[in-house]
């Protein structure tokens, strides 16, 4: 109801309520209504109120479409998630696994008004700040709920870790040496925020140091966390930010980061175990389970989900099973059998469930997506380090969808969203928003002229 007010007083308004919780609503399951949640409602509402104005004033005309033909590659998207949803009712899945994976899909219609409010200073002013206190903001709850753990004040299981984990939907694993990862789903958006940022630290002038803070933040996340396919996709969006970029601009800034990940890493270890080690056996031994499957719990059990996955594709390898599919898969160290819609493999869960015609048509779409993009770094003189760090950011949701399904969660959604806008609007529409990034900490008070 206040999202309604709010948008017949001002539209943008309510467009800042739907961002601000998304980016500070973590899994947006803080809140719920009738089952449903603040996310979902606001989502939706939002959608519908926009669509009835655009069609109601007379003044503009419908913006049900951008043009662009990024667009037009989105068209079978929805329809294969449309046959996806029909399919998983037809096969009988349960009707919430079915919405739990449709509902994303819908998220990709926050399009149309992303890509007539990003003209706005005022979004984009909004939107820079609101980057910022996500990724500073993210931080201090991964810290504060890894501190709580290691240094004994809570326990596992106690009533923190159950809100964690049904509420906030977020992990937290005791790994060994008092060591505890703290892992949630908008963690995803961290990575590429980590690379556009550093991207835009490599060109060639003075920079705001609450960049750095920014990038140090999402990196203390990032070491909490402690991905490892992450961390390799973060390596990988560095490659791809040495395109266009000095040697002299991009090492050091490549270096300072890693580097900064690494003392994150060591600190944390070295400071939970007590000063008896630096964590780097921990290290090594989590990279060290993907040859040897059999020497961690989640690397063996993500191993054995292979073959019930490949019986999944090949019962319907062309249209897929549906939304809602689960599999079942046994875990030795709890012995028992276990079900989930969770296939721990992103491009195989987008196969089983999509089919082949629905993962190739997504596919399709990012991969035109990633040349509008580096046309844009090619034919453009200026400005070339934020194109670069914006495909550096859809590169790195590539990797992570190996293991993570990135590319069809909220997150990962809500950033190609971002890229899409980014690839059909020229350069200029974004001045603005470098401009806040630089004022953002210096001249909070002082009017963008």
């Amino acid at each position: 109801m206040t999202l309604g007010v709010v948008y017949f007083k001002k539209p943008r308004y309510g467009w800042y309520m739907v961002l601000g919780e998304i980016l500070l609503g973590g899994s947006g399951h803080y809140l719920e209504f009738f089952g449903l949640s603040v996310r979902t409602v606001f989502i939706h509402t939002f959608l519908f109120l926009w669509i009835v104005h655009s069609f109601g004033d007379k003044t503009i005309r419908p913006r049900l479409h951008i043009p662009h033909r990024l667009f037009f590659f989105l068209i079978p998207i929805f329809f294969f998630a449309i046959v996806s949803t029909i399919l998983g009712i037809v096969n009988g899945h349960t009707i919430q696994h079915i919405f739990q994976d449709a509902l994303p899909f819908s998220f990709l219609l926050l399009l149309l008004p992303a890509y007539e409010e990003v003209k706005s200073e005022q979004t984009q002013a909004y939107l820079a700040r609101l980057l910022a206190v996500f990724l500073i903001g993210g931080a201090i709850i991964s810290l504060s709920a890894f501190l709580w753990y290691s240094a004994d004040i809570g326990s596992v299981h106690d009533g923190f870790y159950t809100w964690f984990r049904d509420s906030a939907l977020g992990k937290i694993t005791y790994i060994g040496s008092d060591f505890f990862r703290i892992v949630l789903p908008e963690h995803i958006l961290v990575v590429p925020l980590v690379l556009l940022i550093s991207s835009l630290l490599m060109r060639n002038e003075s920079h705001n140091q609450y960049w750095r803070l920014m990038v140090g933040a999402g990196l203390l996340t990032m070491a909490l966390n402690m991905s490892r396919t992450y961390m390799v996709a973060l390596v990988v969006g560095f490659i791809v930010l040495k395109w266009k970029h000095l040697w002299r601009r991009w090492i050091p800034v490549t270096i300072g980061a890693l580097a900064m990940l690494a003392i994150f890493l060591t600190s944390l270890s070295f400071g939970a175990s007590g000063e008896k080690t630096f964590g780097w056996e921990m290290i090594g031994g989590r990279f060290l389970s993907i040859v040897h499957p059999s020497t961690e719990i989640s690397t063996y059990t993500r191993m054995s989900l292979f073959k019930p996955i490949f019986h999944v594709i090949q019962a319907h390898p062309l249209i897929g099973s549906g939304f809602g599919q689960t599999i079942s898969f046994y875990v030795p160290s709890l012995a028992q059998t276990l079900t989930s819609t969770n296939f721990g493999w992103g491009y195989l869960e987008m196969w089983a469930k999509l089919g082949f015609f629905g993962l190739a048509s997504f596919m399709l779409a990012v991969v035109f997506l990633l040349y509008d993009i580096s046309y844009s770094v090619i034919s453009l003189s200026d400005y070339q380090d934020f194109y670069v760090g914006v495909l550096a950011g859809v590169v790195a949701l590539l990797v992570i969808n190996v293991t993570d399904p990135a590319l069809f969660q909220t997150f990962g959604l809500l950033y190609l969203i971002f890229a899409i806008v980014v690839a059909s609007k020229p350069i200029h529409s974004f001045e603005r928003v470098l401009i806040v990034l630089y004022r953002m900490f210096n001249h909070l008070q002082k009017p963008i002229s």
